[in-house]
C-alpha cells in the first residue's frame, strides 16, 4: 500500500516528439519550472497542436543545441521511433547530467535500464505496447493495481449510424466491444448497440470523439480539437493515434517522480510523532498480502498489492485509515474550541485558559449563579456555598479546572437534577459570564456529538461548531436565528397529541420521537404552549412523523419571508456538454440549526407517553423543527452563509471554485454562440470554467470540467460542511458522473460533443403520462364531466412539479386550475374570473327573475350580496365533485402530445445540435400581415392580406396567427434546423399565452401548440418576445404588413440594431445614470455582472475574516446597490438578487431593466421587490427612442416590527401611485418623490413602532398584503366602500345632532322624554318624528356629506390619520360654485328691496338644512389645528446652495437637472433675500428680468443690487399689477444673491424666453412651475441635508411637515436680519409693497420703468434688508 503525495517535477523540461507530442499533455497537473517542445512533424499536425497547446513553447531545430547547453541538468522526454531517438542522440550533445525518459514505438529496442509497457496494463483500451528506458532515472512501473478496460468502455450508443459509403472506405477488420483497439487505426469499424436502432447492434465507424477518448485525450483538448477542425474546415490528421496514449505516459511520470509513504509486508502502521496523540489509544492493524520491491540503488519502490482485492485484509486496512482520519477530525474540533475560548476570554478579567485547564475566578461563578438558576440548570434552593463547593475553591479566589472533567461534571449535575428543575423563563443578561457559559455549553455539546459520530454518519446528531463561523454569525449560529414574531399572537396550547391506536404504529412513533429526544433536539425547559405531532404511513410498513406547529397557532404568530430555491436550469448556467456532476446529501437539514430562544417556550412537546403516560411531561424543541413556518427559511439561510465559506478565496489557485472573469455571450451581440451559456464564470489562468455547486434545501449538486475536478470540488464542499459542524451524509454519496441522479426534481445529462440535456426520471415520466391518460379516459368524447376535486388537486400538484423540468407543460395547466376553481362565485363557464360589475349585473338579473314585486333591486343591495357571497365562500371547503371547463379537454390533449413516448424526452439546454441563431419580427394589421427575419446577410420577408375567414378574428388572434405562420414558413425554407430563434411581436397577449397560458381564446392555444411542435420537428429553440409597437414600426415589419417596403430593415438597416436584448439600460441611454444619481445618493454602488454574486451579496471583494483555525470567510458590508442587467440576463440577475436578499436583509437594491423578455424574470422579480413601477418612454431620462418602458423595482431592508417588510404597505404604495400619476400627466419633477421613496424605510427608523405601523398600514387594522395577497384592487375598494357607506350615514346624523350646543342637545332629549310620558298618561300614542326612510334620490346633500367625511379620513399634511376641517370644507365651496354656474343654479332669483338690499334664494344640496347642520357639527367635532412652518436658517440655505454647486460641477449631471438647479436655486435665493411667501415667487416676470439683468452695477459697491420684477393678478384686485424688488447682489454674510438670479436670467436669455411676457420660474417649455414642485425639491434637499449634516436639521424633525416654501424662507430671513440688528423701519420698508397689495390696489398701476425710478429714490433703505442677511 502507498499514500501518494503531491506530484512535483522540479526541472526544466524539454519534450522532443516525432509527431504528436503526447508527453506535453501528460505533464498537465505536475509542477515544473518551465517546458519547451520540439516537434518533427507536418505543418498540419503543428497547427492542430497550436489550437490545443501553447504555441509559445515550440522550439525550432536550430534552437535545440542552445537548450541543451543552457539546461545541463534538465529533463528530456523523448517519444517516437527508434530512428528518431538515434537521430537525436547522434546529432546533439546531451549533457550527462540531463535526466532522460524515452518511449519507443519499436518493442525490440530495449536496453539494460529499460522495460516494456502496454496500454491495457495501465487501464487503456488499445493493444499498443512500447519500450521505455531512462537515463539518470530510476523508473519502476507496477501495473498490477490498474483496472483492465475494453473498447466498450469508450463506445457511445448516441453516435449516429454510418452510411454504407463510409463503411466501404474502412479497410480494417470489424472490432467487437470486448476487444482492444489496435494502435494506429484511424477509421476502424465497430459493432455496437445504438439508440437509433434498439432491436439490434449496428455497424459504424469509430467516431473522432471515441477515438480521442481511447487515446486518453483530456476533455479540454478534445473540445479544442473539435473547434479547430470545425472552424478551419481541415481534415483531421488524427496524429495522436501513432503515439503512446496519455495513461501510459502518466504512469511512467508518476513512477519516476511521485513520493510514497511505505507500509511493507507484515508491517504495522507507525504511531504519529505527535505528543498530543500519545493520549489516544491507537489501534494497530496488521497488513498482509503486501510486499515491497527494491529498485536499482537504495530507494524503495511503491508498495503495491500483488493480487486481487482481499475483502478481509483490505477492509481492515481501509478501516484503519478511516479511524485515523476520524480521530484526527475529533481532536481538531476540540483543539479549535479551546483555542476559541483562549482567544476570546484569556485577555479578559473573568477567566484565563491554557491548553489543558480553565482558570475560574470565584467572583465570576457567583455572578453567574442567578443566570444558571433562571435557565433551570441549578435549583433555587441551592446556595452559593453549595455551588462553590462543587468546584473545590476552598480558601482560594481562583481555581484551575481541567476543561473536559468540568464539562462532564456539569452534565452529571444536570442529569441528577433533571426531574427537579423548576419551569422558569430564561432571562437574558449581556454579561461576559453568560457568554462564557453559553460558549462552553454549546461548544461541549458540539464536541461531544462529534466524538460519538462515525466515519459514515453522525450517530448522536450534530451541533454546529459556531466558533469556526465568522464572528458576526456566532450568536445566530449558537443561540438560533431571530424569528419575525408577533408576540401578541403567541399561543397557549396544551392539547394532548393524538397517538395511533394500532400498537405497531404506536411503538414506531415512540421510537422515532425517542430518537429525536435522545439526540437532545428536544430537552427540558420552560413550556408555555405545545406543538403537535402525529404519524402517517410511509413506504408500506414504516411511518413518518409529522410535527405540527400550525394547529397550535405558533405558525400564525410568526412570519417568514419568501426565498429563492434554484431549479435545474439555475445550476446548469455554468455547465456545458463536458461537465461532470457530483452529489452531496446533507443530513438532518432542519435539526442542524438552533431554534430562537424566545420561541422555544412556545414550541413545547408532550413526551408523557415516553415516560409511561402516568403524568404529563413537557419538554421544548431547541432545534428548527419540520412543520415550523420559519424552519425552511432559517435552514437554507444558514447554509447559504456556509456556502460563502465553502467558496473560499476566488483568487486562490488551489481553489476549484476560483474564477476571475465573467464571460458574456449574449444574444443580439456580435459573435453570439448558442452552444455556450449566456453568462458564465471563467478562470483565465487555467482557461476553463471553474467548478461550481448549488443547493436545493438539503441536496448539493457539484459540477466541474473533468471527473477529477468534479471529485475535488465535491470533496471540498463535503470537507467544509463537516468542518463547520453540519452533517454530510457520506453514505449517500454518488461518484462523479455525466448522468447524475435527480436534483431539484430533475435529471441532467451531459453528452460530449452533443449537448447538455434535462429530463425527468422514468418513474415521474410514467406517472405524468398516467395522469394525463387517466383524465383523457375520464373525459371520453365529452368536453364537460363531473370529476373528483381532491383527486385532481393532487394530480395538479405533481404536474406542476414536473413542469419545472418541462416548462412547455405549464401553459396547459390552466384548464386544470380553472376546473378546480369553477365552483367559486364570480367565475364564468370556463372558470375565468369575471369583473365585479359583471357579477353585479348577474345578481341583479337573478333577483328580478324571482317575480316578487316586493323585491327592490338596487346597485348597493346587489353589491352587498356580491361581497357577502365572496366572503362566505372564502371560508367554505370545495365540493367533492366539480365540472370540467371547456378548455380542459384541449389542455389534456396538448399535454398528451408533449408527453408522447415511453421514455422521458430530453430537453436541450444547450449543445452542438443548436449552433446557429436568427432573429425575426412579425406584425399584423387589420387588413394585412407581414414578417421579416434574417438569414446570413440577407433579410427574408413575407407579407399579404387576410382572407374573409379572418374578418371576425380578434387582433390577438391575427397577430398570433401571423407569428406562427412566419415561423412555419422559416421551417419550410430550412431555416429552423438546429437554430435558436428570437422572434419579436408587438402583441403582449401572444407572449403571455406562449409562456403562461393566460387567455380564454382556444384558438390562441392551438397556435402555441403548433409552436411547440415546431421546436420538436426542427430541433430548434424559440424565444417569443413582446416589444413596443413603435419598435415594430421603426424596424419596418409594421409597414410590411401594410405593403410598405421602405422602412427599417427593408431600407437597408441591420436587424440587430432593433434587438437591444444584450444591452442594459445605461448602455442604451446616457441620461439615465445621471438622473438616478440625483435621487439615489452618492453612496450608491452600480453593479456589473461580475459583481452580482459578490458585492451584490454584500461581500467585500478581496477582504476576509480569518477564524481561529486560519479558515477564510468573506467580509460583508451592507450597501445600496443598483442592478442594471440586459433583458436577456435579467433572469440570472433576479436569481442572484433573491439569493442576496435571502442571506442578508440590511441592504437596499434598485433593479433597473427595460421591459423586454419580461416573462422570463418578472414573476421572480415581484417576489423579491417591495415595489415595482414602470418609467414611461418620453421621460427626460428615458426618451421616446427607447420604445419600451423601463422597469424600476425597489427592494428595501426588512423592518424590526410588523409588518416586517414594506411590500404591500399603504404608505409605500401611496408614494408609488403619486409617481405614476405624475408621469401619466407628463410631469417630470419627480426627484423629491423618488428621493422620498428611496429613503422611505429610513424615514421609519426614528418613529415609535406603533406610529410606524400605522404609517405602513394606513387606516386598516391589518396590513393590506397580509390579508389580500391575490385579490383584485378594484374588488377590495368596492367592498371597503360598501362597508363605509352605512357608517358614514350614521356619522352624518351624529354631526347634525351635535351642531347644537351640548346643553341644548341634552335639554332637547330630556324634554322629549317628559313629553312622551305625558302622552302616555293621557293614553295617547307618543308623537313620532320620522327619521326615515329617506327618499330614493338625494336632495339634501347626504352623498356630498359622505364624500367630505371620506376625505377627512385621508392623510393630511400635518397629520397622518385625518385632514383638517379647513381643507375638507373646500369640497362644499367647490360644489356651491359649480351649482351656481350650472343650469340649475343659474336660474335662482334674487329679490331687491326698495332700499336696494339684495336677497338671493340659492338652491342645491349644499344649502339644505341637513347640510348646514352637518357642517356646523363637523366643525365643532374636528376643531382647527394650525401647524406653523419652521424658518430656514442661513446655514441651511448655504448648505443647500453648496450642494447645488457640487452638482453643477459634476461631470455626470444631465441637461435637465442642470436647468432645474439654476431655476430652483434662483427661486430659493429670491424667497429668502426678499422674504417672500411661497406663491409670490411665481410672479417673477422673465422678459423684464432679462431686460434689467445688468441694472444695479454701480461704482459704489454698497449700492450694487439686482432687480427682480413681479407681475401678476393678486387676490382681491382687478387686472394685473407690476412690482419691482431690489436686493443686494451680495449680502454681508456672503450670500451670492446676484449670481443665482443672473444665472437664471442668462438661462432664460439663452432659451429665448425673454421675448414676450411670462413666468421666470418655468419649465423648459415655458409652462410655470407650481408650489408642489418647488416644495418637492425643497423637501428632497432638506432631507439630504438632514442625513448628511444632522447638526443643521435635527433628525427628529419631520421635514415635510415643518418646512415649505409658504412661510419657511420668510420666517428664516426675518429672524436672520433681526439677529443682525436691522432696524424696524427698514424691515417695514421691505414689507411695504405687500401692505399696499392687501389694501386692494389703492396705488396706481405703474410701468416697470416708472416703478424703478420711484424705487431708486429710496434705494439705501430698500437694500438694508437683503444686506443684513
Amino acid at each position: 500500500m502507498g499514500i501518494l503525495r503531491q506530484l512535483k517535477i522540479d526541472y526544466d523540461i524539454l519534450v522532443v516528439a516525432d509527431g504528436w507530442p503526447s508527453w506535453f499533455f501528460a505533464l498537465e497537473g505536475f509542477n515544473y519550472k518551465s517546458i519547451k517542445l520540439f516537434m518533427k512533424s507536418s505543418l498540419s499536425v503543428k497547427e492542430e497542436f497550436k489550437a490545443v497547446g501553447s504555441p509559445d513553447c515550440i522550439l525550432k531545430e536550430e534552437e535545440l543545441e542552445q537548450w541543451f547547453g543552457d539546461h545541463p541538468a534538465g529533463l528530456v522526454l523523448v517519444q517516437g521511433s527508434k530512428s528518431f531517438a538515434e537521430w537525436l542522440h547522434n546529432g546533439y550533445t546531451i549533457s550527462r547530467d540531463n535526466k532522460q525518459i524515452t518511449i519507443i514505438n519499436d518493442l525490440e529496442y530495449t536496453t539494460a535500464d529499460g522495460f516494456q509497457v502496454s496500454h491495457a496494463e495501465v487501464g487503456g483500451v488499445t493493444s499498443g505496447k512500447w519500450s521505455v528506458y531512462g537515463e539518470k532515472m530510476n523508473v519502476y512501473l507496477d501495473t498490477s493495481l490498474h483496472v483492465r478496460r475494453q473498447l466498450k468502455h469508450v463506445l457511445k450508443s448516441t453516435e449516429k449510424v454510418s452510411s454504407l459509403s463510409d463503411l466501404r472506405k474502412s479497410s480494417t477488420p470489424l472490432l467487437l466491444p470486448h476487444q482492444l483497439l489496435p494502435v494506429g487505426w484511424k477509421h476502424p469499424t465497430v459493432k455496437f448497440p445504438s439508440v437509433f436502432n434498439r432491436n439490434k447492434d449496428v455497424l459504424r465507424l469509430l467516431s473522432k470523439d471515441e477515438l480521442m477518448e481511447a487515446y486518453d485525450l483530456e476533455l479540454g483538448s478534445q473540445s479544442a480539437l473539435r473547434k479547430y477542425w470545425s472552424s478551419s474546415q481541415s481534415v483531421p490528421t488524427l496524429a495522436f493515434t501513432a503515439q503512446a496514449p496519455l495513461k501510459v505516459l502518466r504512469c511512467i511520470l508518476e513512477a519516476a517522480f511521485q513520493s510514497v509513504i511505505h507500509l511493507g509486508n507484515n508491517e504495522t502502521a507507525a504511531r504519529p510523532d505527535d505528543p498530543e496523540a500519545a493520549v489516544e489509544d491507537w489501534d494497530v492493524y496488521s497488513v498482509e498480502s503486501f510486499h515491497s520491491r527494491m529498485t536499482v540503488g537504495s530507494q524503495f519502490a511503491p508498495l503495491v498489492c500483488t493480487g486481487t482485492y482481499d475483502a478481509e485484509n483490505h477492509s481492515r486496512l481501509f478501516n484503519a485509515l478511516r479511524g485515523m482520519l476520524h480521530r484526527r477530525y475529533r481532536k481538531n474540533v476540540t483543539r479549535s474550541l479551546l483555542k476559541h475560548l483562549r482567544s476570546e476570554y484569556d485577555n479578559r478579567k473573568s477567566t484565563v485558559f491554557n491548553s489543558e485547564a480553565l482558570t475560574l475566578r470565584k467572583c465570576q461563578i457567583v455572578e453567574s449563579i442567578e443566570r444558571l438558576k433562571t435557565k433551570g440548570l441549578i435549583l433555587e434552593c441551592e446556595d452559593e456555598k453549595a455551588i462553590l463547593d462543587r468546584f473545590n475553591f476552598n480558601d482560594a479566589d481562583e481555581l484551575a479546572v481541567p476543561i473536559q472533567p468540568w464539562i462532564t461534571r456539569r452534565n452529571e449535575v444536570l442529569k441528577q437534577n433533571k426531574s427537579k428543575v423548576r419551569k422558569k423563563k430564561r432571562k437574558k443578561e449581556d454579561t461576559l459570564g453568560q457568554e462564557l457559559l453559553t460558549d462552553i455549553e454549546v461548544g461541549s455539546d458540539a464536541v461531544g456529538r462529534a466524538a460519538e459520530s462515525t466515519w459514515w454518519e453522525w450517530s448522536a446528531g450534530s451541533t454546529l461548531f459556531f466558533w469556526r463561523w465568522p464572528k458576526r454569525l456566532w450568536k445566530s449560529i449558537r443561540d438560533g436565528t431571530k424569528v419575525f414574531v408577533d408576540k401578541s399572537k403567541l399561543p397557549k396550547y396544551r392539547k394532548e397529541p393524538s397517538w395511533p391506536k394500532d400498537e405497531d404504529q404506536h411503538e414506531k412513533l415512540k421510537s422515532k420521537l425517542r430518537k429525536v429526544r435522545d439526540r437532545k433536539y428536544i430537552r427540558l425547559g420552560y413550556v408555555t404552549s405545545l406543538t403537535g405531532y402525529f404519524a402517517v404511513p410511509k413506504a408500506g410498513t414504516d411511518i413518518r412523523v409529522v410535527y405540527d406547529a400550525t394547529k397550535c397557532g405558533l405558525n400564525d404568530a410568526v412570519w417568514a419571508p419568501n426565498f429563492f430555491l434554484p431549479t435545474v436550469d439555475s445550476i446548469l448556467r455554468n455547465a456545458c456538454s463536458l461537465t461532470w456532476f457530483g452529489d452531496i446529501d446533507l443530513g438532518e437539514m432542519f435539526l442542524n440549526y438552533f431554534l430562537d430562544e424566545e420561541i422555544r417556550p412556545y414550541a413545547g412537546v408532550d413526551v408523557s407517553e415516553l415516560e409511561g403516560g402516568n403524568k404529563r411531561i413537557f419538554e421544548q424543541w431547541i432545534r428548527t423543527l419540520m412543520g415550523f413556518r420559519c424552519s425552511p427559511y432559517i435552514a437554507t439561510q444558514t447554509f447559504a452563509w456556509g456556502e460563502e465559506i465553502i467558496t473560499g478565496d476566488l483568487a486562490d489557485d488551489d481553489n476549484p471554485f476560483a474564477w476571475d472573469e465573467m464571460k458574456l455571450n449574449l444574444p443580439g451581440s456580435e459573435g453570439y454562440d448558442p452552444t455556450m451559456p449566456w453568462m458564465y464564470k471563467w478562470n483565465s489562468k487555467h482557461k476553463r470554467m471553474p467548478a461550481f455547486f448549488g443547493t436545493y434545501v438539503d441536496d448539493v449538486r457539484t459540477g466541474a470540467w473533468s471527473e477529477a475536478s468534479c471529485r475535488s470540488a465535491t470533496r471540498t464542499v463535503a470537507s467544509v460542511v463537516n468542518y463547520l459542524g453540519q452533517q454530510d451524509a457520506a453514505r449517500k454519496r454518488r461518484p462523479p458522473s455525466k448522468v447524475p441522479g435527480a436534483w431539484a426534481g430533475s435529471m441532467c445529462i451531459s453528452v460530449d460533443g452533443v449537448g447538455l440535456f434535462v429530463l425527468s426520471t422514468q418513474s415521474k415520466w410514467e406517472k405524468a403520462k398516467g395522469i394525463i391518460e387517466k383524465w383523457a379516459e375520464e373525459l371520453g368524447n365529452d368536453a364537460r364531466v363531473q370529476v373528483n376535486h381532491k383527486e385532481m388537486e393532487q394530480d395538479v400538484g405533481f404536474l406542476c412539479h414536473i413542469s419545472r423540468t418541462y416548462p412547455k407543460l405549464f401553459p396547459y395547466l390552466k384548464g386544470f386550475y380553472n376546473t378546480l376553481n369553477s365552483w367559486r362565485f364570480g367565475r364564468d363557464d370556463d372558470g375565468w374570473k369575471i369583473t365585479s360589475k359583471t357579477a353585479l349585473v348577474e345578481l341583479a338579473s337573478e333577483d328580478r327573475s324571482k317575480d316578487d314585486d316586493r323585491v327592490v333591486v338596487t346597485e348597493s343591495s346587489a353589491s352587498r350580496t356580491y361581497h357577502g357571497r365572496k366572503k362566505s365562500q372564502a371560508d367554505e371547503d370545495p365540493p367533492n365533485k366539480v365540472q370540467t371547463v371547456g378548455r380542459f379537454k384541449f389542455d389534456v390533449e396538448a399535454m398528451g402530445t408533449l408527453l408522447k413516448g415511453n421514455t422521458p424526452s430530453l430537453r436541450l439546454i444547450r449543445g452542438e445540435r443548436i449552433s446557429k441563431v436568427t432573429y425575426g419580427f412579425g406584425d399584423a394589421s387589420g387588413g394585412g400581415f407581414g414578417g421579416s427575419w434574417v438569414h446570413g446577410d440577407a433579410i427574408i420577408f413575407r407579407f399579404g392580406i387576410w382572407g374573409s375567414d379572418m374578418d371576425m378574428a380578434s387582433s390577438n388572434l391575427r397577430e398570433a396567427t401571423n407569428d406562427v405562420a412566419s415561423l412555419e414558413s422559416m421551417g419550410e425554407q430550412g431555416l429552423l434546423d438546429g437554430v435558436e430563434v428570437f422572434f419579436f411581436t408587438d402583441n403582449s397577449t401572444a407572449e403571455a399565452v406562449f409562456y403562461n397560458g393566460n387567455s380564454k381564446n382556444e384558438a390562441l392555444f392551438r397556435l402555441v401548440l403548433r409552436l411547440h411542435k415546431l421546436e420538436m420537428i426542427y430541433s430548434c429553440k424559440i424565444h417569443f418576445i413582446h416589444c413596443s409597437g413603435k419598435r415594430m414600426i421603426a424596424q419596418g415589419t409594421d409597414g410590411l404588413s401594410r405593403g410598405n417596403l421602405t422602412a427599417g430593415v427593408m431600407a437597408g438597416k441591420t436587424m440587430t440594431s432593433f434587438i437591444p436584448i444584450h444591452l442594459n439600460a445605461f448602455q442604451r441611454c446616457d441620461l439615465l445614470k445621471s438622473w438616478l444619481l440625483t435621487w439615489l445618493g452618492k453612496e450608491t454602488e452600480f453593479l456589473d455582472p461580475i459583481d452580482w454574486s459578490v458585492r451584490g451579496h454584500d461581500i467585500v471583494k478581496g477582504k476576509f475574516e480569518i477564524n481561529i483555525d486560519g479558515m477564510k470567510a468573506p467580509v460583508v458590508k451592507n450597501g445600496s446597490f443598483v442592478w442594471c442587467p440586459p433583458p436577456c440576463l435579467a433572469e440570472i440577475a433576479v436569481e442572484e438578487l433573491r439569493k442576496a436578499r435571502h442571506k442578508r436583509t440590511g441592504s437596499r437594491h434598485l433593479f433597473v431593466v427595460p421591459r423586454l423578455m419580461q416573462p422570463k424574470y418578472f414573476k421572480q422579480l415581484l417576489k423579491a421587490a417591495d415595489l415595482v413601477i414602470s418609467l414611461p418612454v418620453g421621460h427626460p431620462a428615458w426618451p421616446e427612442e427607447m420604445y419600451e418602458p423601463l422597469t424600476l423595482a425597489f427592494v428595501f431592508p426588512f423592518l424590526p416590527y410588523r409588518p416586517w417588510q414594506l411590500k404591500g404597505s399603504e404608505g409605500l404604495l401611496s408614494v408609488g401611485r403619486q409617481l405614476l400619476s405624475m408621469w401619466k400627466e407628463n410631469s417630470w419633477t419627480d426627484r423629491h418623490l423618488l428621493r422620498k421613496l428611496w429613503g422611505f424605510e429610513r424615514s421609519l427608523l426614528g418613529m415609535p413602532e406603533e406610529l410606524a405601523s400605522k404609517v405602513l398600514q394606513g387606516d386598516g387594522d391589518e396590513v393590506l398584503h397580509q390579508r389580500t395577497r391575490k385579490r383584485r384592487r378594484s374588488d377590495l375598494e368596492e367592498e371597503e366602500g360598501c362597508k363605509q357607506i352605512p357608517h358614514s350615514k350614521k356619522r352624518v346624523n351624529l354631526d347634525m345632532m351635535w351642531s347644537k350646543e351640548p346643553s341644548t342637545v341634552s335639554s332637547t332629549m330630556n324634554n322629549l322624554v317628559k313629553a312622551r310620558k305625558n302622552s302616555a298618561r293621557l293614553g295617547l300614542d307618543p308623537v313620532v318624528i320620522p327619521q326615515g326612510p329617506w327618499e330614493l334620490r338625494d336632495n339634501a346633500g347626504m352623498q356630498i356629506a359622505i364624500e367630505i367625511l371620506i376625505q377627512s379620513q385621508g392623510k393630511g399634511r400635518n397629520a397622518t390619520g385625518y385632514q383638517q376641517f379647513d381643507s375638507i370644507r373646500k369640497i362644499r365651496s367647490s360644489y356651491s360654485n359649480a351649482i351656481r354656474g350650472s343650469a340649475v343654479g343659474a336660474i335662482d332669483t334674487k329679490l331687491k328691496t326698495n332700499r336696494g338690499v339684495t336677497f338671493g334664494f340659492v338652491g342645491g344640496p349644499t344649502e339644505s338644512i341637513l347640510f348646514e347642520m352637518f357642517m356646523l357639527g363637523l366643525r365643532k367635532r374636528m376643531g382647527k389645528v394650525t401647524c406653523q412652518n419652521l424658518g430656514i436658517s442661513f446655514e441651511v440655505l448655504s448648505k443647500l446652495l453648496e450642494l447645488y454647486d457640487e452638482e453643477l460641477a459634476s461631470e455626470d449631471i444631465g441637461k435637465d437637472r442642470f436647468r432645474e438647479i439654476i431655476v430652483f436655486g434662483a427661486a430659493f435665493v429670491t424667497l429668502y433675500a426678499a422674504a417672500l411667501r411661497g406663491n409670490e415667487v411665481f410672479f417673477m416676470e422673465r422678459s423684464e428680468l432679462v431686460r434689467r439683468r445688468n441694472m444695479g452695477v454701480t461704482i459704489d459697491k454698497a449700492l450694487e443690487h439686482i432687480v427682480v420684477p413681479l407681475m401678476g393678478r393678486f387676490k382681491g384686485e382687478h387686472g394685473e399689477r407690476n412690482l419691482m424688488l431690489v436686493m443686494a447682489r451680495i449680502s454681508r454674510s456672503g450670500l451670492a444673491i446676484g449670481r443665482w438670479i443672473s444665472q437664471l436670467s442668462d438661462l432664460l436669455l439663452q432659451e429665448g424666453k425673454h421675448i414676450g411676457v411670462g413666468p421666470a420660474i418655468c419649465h423648459e417649455d415655458g409652462t410655470p412651475y407650481n408650489s408642489i414642485e418647488l416644495n418637492g425639491e425643497l423637501e428632497s434637499m432638506l432631507l439630504q441635508i438632514q442625513e448628511e449634516s444632522p447638526e443643521l436639521i435635527d433628525p427628529k424633525i419631520d421635514v415635510r411637515a415643518k418646512f415649505s416654501i409658504n412661510r419657511s424662507f420668510r420666517r428664516g430671513a426675518t429672524t436672520r436680519v433681526r439677529e443682525n440688528g436691522i432696524d424696524s423701519q427698514s424691515l417695514e420698508m421691505n414689507n411695504r409693497w405687500r401692505k399696499l397689495q392687501n389694501a386692494g390696489g389703492s396705488v396706481s398701476c405703474l410701468s416697470m420703468k416708472d416703478l424703478y425710478l420711484e424705487i431708486s429714490q429710496t434705494l439705501v433703505s430698500r437694500l438694508k434688508f437683503s444686506q443684513h442677511i
